[in-house]
Formats: structure tokens, sequence, C-alpha cells
């Protein structure tokens, strides 16, 4: 009995330096072949870098060779100036459409037309926050009108919770660039608020206002509204306010008179 269990245990044993050889075994296999999927993967990455390149300069040459890469860079500015123009205002039907902006999507064509619409102020001039710009994107048209005169529409509320913080930190030191500005609130709160980053400012550019509330309006009476542009909007002369009642400065003294018509439009020659 003695003889049968020894001889029970000696094969349990081989059998154990059996099983840790082959973990061994498959333990090196294993590494072996990540090394190899790890190489291989590097390769690969290189490899499509390389294609990547080739790809883009076999575009580039041909792009080259379209008539339309023979006009000059003035022309060309000139052109992508028109198809700005063109595009309806404060509409946002291309981003209701899921499309780019007219001029990010000149800017997509070849590196050539890349390069004359970053070099195209007037491409850049119109700002709809948050509606078809984000903060990130927001910033890069800042640069590129390069100080040039500004359209800004802002709103709805609701579309970005950080209007507020985007507004006074963002946009808020270029409103001496400012030459039309459209506010639109979605609730009597949002557009008080939206107000009062305009109050102790000054807009020396600004032509044209218009506010507008499209929320439910639950209270009767005229949205209750404040002064704004205190420090003086002297060119303001185009003002449509929507059932909204504020304060602007007058044109002459810097003294604020009230404007408290509602679905007001008050033009002046």
């Amino acid at each position: 009995m003695s003889i049968v269990i020894s001889s029970i245990d000696q094969d349990l044993m081989s059998l154990q330096y059996v099983d840790a050889g082959t973990r061994d075994d498959t333990a090196h296999e294993l590494s072996h072949l990540a090394a190899r999927i790890s190489d291989l993967q590097s390769a690969h990455d290189d490899m499509a870098r390389v294609l990547k390149n080739l790809k883009v300069t076999a575009a580039r040459i041909q792009n080259s060779k379209a008539p339309v890469s023979r006009l000059p860079s003035d022309v060309l500015s000139l052109i992508f100036e028109e198809c700005h123009q063109s595009n309806p205002q404060w509409t946002g039907v291309l981003c209701l459409l899921g499309q780019l902006p007219i001029e990010v999507r000149l800017s997509h064509v070849s590196s050539q037309w890349r390069e004359v619409a970053l070099a195209t102020p007037s491409l850049w001039s119109s700002i709809r926050f948050p509606f078809e710009q984000r903060e990130d994107s927001l910033v890069e048209y800042l640069e590129r009108s390069r100080g040039g005169l500004l359209d800004v529409y802002l709103g709805p509320w609701a579309k970005y919770p950080n209007l507020e913080r985007a507004l006074t930190t963002v946009l808020i030191p270029h409103l001496g660039r400012f030459q039309q500005l459209v506010l639109e609130a979605v609730s009597r709160e949002t557009l008080t608020t939206l107000l009062s980053a305009f109050q102790d400012q000054s807009a020396p550019a600004l032509r044209r206002l218009r506010v507008m509330c499209r929320g439910t309006i639950i209270t009767p009476g005229p949205l209750t509204g404040g002064p704004i542009f205190s420090k003086g909007a002297p060119l303001l002369t185009d003002v449509r306010l929507d059932n909204v009642a504020i304060t602007l400065p007058s044109p002459a003294s810097n003294d604020a008179i009230p404007f408290r018509l509602p679905r007001a439009s008050i033009s002046d020659d």
C-alpha cells in the first residue's frame, strides 16, 4: 500500500513539474507574441503616417492643376467674401442641417484656400454664440477677425449653460468692436442676467441692437430690463425691442434715456 501511495506522489510531483514547465513556456510565448504585436503596431502606425503624407502631397499636386488654383489670392478672397455675405444672417439654418459655416468649409478645401480664408478677416466677423460656435472656436473667430468690426448674436441661453462665463471673459473684452448685437433669451431671468453683463460698458462702434425674449412669459406686462451701455454708445441708431424694457444712453450726451416700448423698432437717421 505504501509503495502505491509513493508511486502516486511521484506521479503528482512529475505532473506539477510538467505543469510548471508548461506555464513557463506559455508565459514566454505570450511575452514573445506581445512584443511582436507591439512591433507590428508601431510599424503599422509609421506606414499609416507615410501613406497619409503621400495622399496629402498627391492631393496638393492635383489641386494645383485645377483652373481655380490659378486665381490670384486677392480675387479668391473677394469670392470668399461674396459667399459669406450671400448666407442669411442670424438664421442658423446650416447649423440645424448639421453643416459647418461657409467660412469653415471654404478653409477646408485645400491648403491654398485655407491660407486665403485665414488671411481674410471679414470671413470671421460674424459671431453666433453658442448656436454655431462653442467657446474654443469663439476664441479662434475673434483672433482671425484681426480687430475688425463684429456682428454678434448671443443666445438662446438654454443651449449653453456657460454662456455667462464665456460672455464676461471672452466676448466683453472685444465689445469695442461690436457693430451689431442681437440678444436672445428664453426667460425673464436669463434675459436680466444677459443684460447685466452690458450694464457698465461702452460700445463705441455699436450701430444696431436687438433684444428679444422668446420664452414663455407668464407674468403680464413688459419684461423688466435695466440700463445698458451706461458708459456710452454714440453710434447706436437702430434699436429693436421685443416686449423688453431697457434704458440706453443718449447718443449726444451719454445721459441715460429710457426705452420702454414693447415690441418697439426705433431708427434714427
